[in-house]
């Protein structure tokens, strides 16, 4: 993932967000680490190379959007 954060549009592992569970995640990324049962949503920041990563929560837990969302505002 650290390796290539891009969304999968563009080559890399990311794929995009648009709205989940009636949240405007427009912008973020997420990636499943099946293995370690765990999903990422991050914000890919195309300065100096930073992605930030926004929230790690249970690959099966939903929550990750809706607190993905709260620390987007």
């Amino acid at each position: 993932m650290a390796q290539n954060p891009l969304p999968q549009n563009e080559g890399g592992y990311g794929k995009p967000l648009g709205n989940k569970q009636g949240k405007n995640l427009t912008g973020f990324c997420k990636i499943i680490l099946m293995k370690l049962g765990i999903r990422v949503v991050y914000e890919l920041i195309r300065t100096d190379e930073i992605m930030e990563i926004i929230v790690i929560a249970a690959r099966a837990d939903e929550e990750v959007y809706d607190i993905a969302a709260k620390r987007r505002n």
